[in-house]
Formats: C-alpha cells, structure tokens, sequence
C-alpha cells in the first residue's frame, strides 16, 4: 500500500504492521524475539514509540511528534 506521509513538525505515526500469512501466532509465540529486534533497531537509530499493541497476527504502534526520518529507519531496517 502507498500511504501519505507529510513532513508536519510534531505530527504523530500511527502505524500497523501484519504478518503475511494472518492466521499465524507468530508475534506472540515469538513476543521476545520481537523486543530485542526492536531493543537493537532502538540502539542503532534511537527513536520513541509511545504505543505500542502485539496481537496475534499484527501490531499497531503511535509516535506523537515523529518526523520522518523514524518511518526511513523502520522502512530500511525492516522493523
């Protein structure tokens, strides 16, 4: 999907991210894998999620006041 993204000082991301294949328990069965690739995402390119929901199948995550360089580092390091 193509979303807009604008480059507003101090707006906020929210965002989903879903599993390919939906009917997989992957983000749960796998909660602590998950947490470091962020912990290790976080140490590299320090950046703040201010929400963040693991379910099943997706997660949704808020950033208020993020800038667009953040959605560059999760798009490049696949996180």
């Amino acid at each position: 999907m193509r979303y807009r993204r604008t480059d507003v000082k101090g707006g906020t991301y929210f965002f989903t991210v879903n599993l390919a294949q939906r009917h997989l328990r992957l983000l749960l069965d796998h909660v602590e894998i998950l947490r470091e690739a962020v912990r290790t995402v976080k140490q590299r390119h320090p950046f703040q999620i201010d929400a963040f929901v693991v379910l099943p199948d997706h997660l949704h995550a808020i950033r208020y006041g993020l800038y667009r360089l953040t959605m560059r580092i999760f798009q490049r390091d696949g996180c």
